[in-house]
């Protein structure tokens, strides 16, 4: 079943991506960046090999359209930073926003998440007003802290490298509250064990995944 989904995937980005190209490339060799820690979409596993499903669906990507694909995982910032400077062609996996569009050129949106609040038992938040005045761990350039950015609440955000950082500084009793993407806490609260939970009631954003290029990119193929 997921091979059929990763496929069909591949067919629709194919059809948002050609569009894009321009003549051969000579090198026929895309270089491309994500987040060495942001499972299950990108991390680096056991042998330091770029993993998740964002490089998956990437890889196969390359292979249909011709393309040798060099993967540049690191601090999701510096990752942005790269894309800026052209040091890397483009980001495997970026959750949309219309602030975002204003920057790089999506593809089809493949992804759909939902960013929330985690805390650890014991605290009581019924809405997002009850965070005036709290602090709140976010990862640096991340779609959540992004969208907290934008609230009128005086939430004071401290941004850390990664979406592991900011769950282990809430569960170690740090800070009481962490806004992380939904799928990828649980899926660190399991794999590290940790004893927090989220608070389903704080739905905060639901965003869509999308392959990402700077914008005025161009795919040659």
């Amino acid at each position: 079943m997921r091979k059929i989904s990763i496929r069909l995937i591949i067919i629709l980005l194919l059809i948002a991506i050609l569009p894009l190209g321009a003549t051969a490339d000579e090198h026929k060799t895309l270089i491309v960046g994500d987040d060495s820690f942001y499972p299950p979409y990108a991390f680096l596993g056991e042998k330091g090999e770029p993993s998740g499903f964002n490089i998956e669906l990437t890889q196969a990507l390359g292979r249909v359209l011709g393309y040798e694909v060099e993967f540049r995982l690191d601090q999701w910032h510096k990752v942005r930073q790269a894309l800026e400077n052209e040091e890397i062609d483009l980001i495997s996996g970026m959750f949309y926003s219309p602030d975002r569009e204003d920057l790089y050129s999506f593809s089809l949106r493949h992804t759909l998440s939902i960013g929330d609040i985690f805390t650890r038992d014991g605290f009581l938040v019924r809405n997002l007003e009850e965070l005036q005045g709290e602090t709140v761990i976010v990862q640096r350039g991340d779609i959540t802290a992004e969208y907290l950015e934008t609230l009128d609440l005086d939430i004071r955000l401290i941004e850390v490298a990664s979406p592991k950082e900011a769950l282990q500084l809430v569960d170690d009793g740090s800070y009481d509250y962490a806004g992380v993407l939904q799928i990828i806490g649980h899926y660190i609260i399991q794999q590290e064990n940790l004893t927090i939970f989220i608070r389903k009631i704080l739905r905060l954003i639901q965003v869509t995944m999308d392959l990402q290029l700077k914008k005025e990119t161009r795919i040659c193929y």
